[in-house]
């Protein structure tokens, strides 16, 4: 499942210091939940950008590396499959909802669900 392409937000040096220190050994899901909006490929190429190199390859997290943690986490909590090509659409209550409209680009029973 992948998301319409948002605003890139450049990295802080907050964020590239983490890297510094925990890209090299650190624990994968850490590094993600730590950075919930970076993918592990946007935190592979600033490491690689900072010179930081990855020691440690030893723990598959089943996130691919174009999900952020948080996109991830809300896959989990809506039950939905992370690897789906599914289109959804999500409304708030109160929302003025109309499937009908052409501007609407989603999944009939995905929007189905969403009422």
């Amino acid at each position: 499942m992948r998301r319409k392409l948002g605003t890139f937000h450049p990295w802080t040096e907050e964020e590239n210091e983490f890297l510094r220190e925990f890209y090299p050994n650190g624990d994968k899901e850490l590094i993600l939940s730590s950075m919930p909006h970076r993918t592990w490929s946007g935190i592979r190429d600033q490491s690689n950008h900072l010179g930081v190199q990855r020691v440690s390859r030893r723990e598959p997290v089943g996130i691919d590396e174009n999900t952020s943690w948080a996109d991830y986490q809300f896959y989990h909590a809506l039950q939905l499959d992370p690897t789906s090509r599914e289109t959804i659409c999500i409304v708030d209550e109160g929302t003025n909802f109309d499937p009908s409209s052409p501007s609407l680009f989603c999944c009939r029973d995905a929007c189905d669900r969403a009422r």
